[in-house]
């Protein structure tokens, strides 16, 4: 008699997968540079500083200046009574100058100033408005 052998195959399995933790795991190192650049960004914000309302322009006073010293408004574009107002009220005197020799300052709009506004002056010295006239065939800069 003979034999028969039958060879059953055997089931194979696929290999098995690398073990991979949870998912938080694999994204850590993420939430860790967020977390840095977020501590960077409010460090910057702390130490640089910031300016509470840009819009304020030059009546902003941040406090780092000597006893005795004021920051000059910014007057150009204004108009000489509004401009003269501003500057006095800083404990700064005012000169005013035509554009032109021979032109008449008041109702004027201010063209330019020494010194520039938003720099930092000694009270009681002076400010130079230089004055352009308006009227006919002239618009204000």
């Amino acid at each position: 008699m003979a034999t028969v052998t039958t060879e059953q195959a055997t089931p194979t399995r696929p290999p098995e997968a690398p073990k991979r933790g949870p998912a938080w795991m694999k994204r850590w190192p993420y939430a860790a540079a967020a977390v840095a650049i977020l501590i960077v960004i409010a460090v910057l914000w702390v130490v640089v500083g910031h300016d509470p309302d840009p819009s304020a322009g030059p009546e902003v006073d941040d406090g780092r200046r000597a006893p005795g010293h004021v920051i000059v408004p910014d007057v150009v574009r204004m108009s000489v009574d509004d401009a003269r107002t501003a500057v006095e009220g800083r404990y700064l005197k005012v000169t005013l100058r035509a554009e032109q020799p021979g032109e008449a300052v008041a109702g004027g709009v201010v063209v330019s100033q020494d010194p520039a506004g938003r720099t930092i002056g000694v009270e009681g010295s002076t400010v130079t408005l230089v004055v352009g006239r308006t009227g006919p065939g002239r618009r204000p800069v």
